[in-house]
């Protein structure tokens, strides 16, 4: 019994939680100089510039990372610990 209920709550809550991404309103209905259309561009311009911003710190992050598990990053911070260039050689 705890099982189904446990399913039960999984599915209702997938049933529910629609996440809704947001599309691009169509602004060709209304007049190219009216205060609708402005509106309605400068909401796709919000929705494209959101998509972006989270494009971007994404692959912020993955080169971040790549680049903390390269072998420079490892040389790099391996030269900054070391207090003399001799220290640096012979590790």
């Amino acid at each position: 019994m705890n099982k189904k209920k446990i399913f039960l709550t999984i599915i209702i809550y997938f049933f529910f939680n629609n996440i809704v991404n947001s599309e691009e309103l169509d602004c060709s209905k209304f007049k190219k100089l009216s205060a609708q259309y402005i509106e309605c561009s400068s909401k796709n311009l919000v929705s494209k510039s959101e998509d972006l911003k989270k494009n971007t710190e994404s692959s912020v992050e993955n080169t971040k990372n790549q680049f903390v598990e390269s072998n420079l990053y490892k040389k790099l911070f391996k030269f900054k610990e070391s207090k003399t260039h001799k220290e640096f050689v012979e590790n």
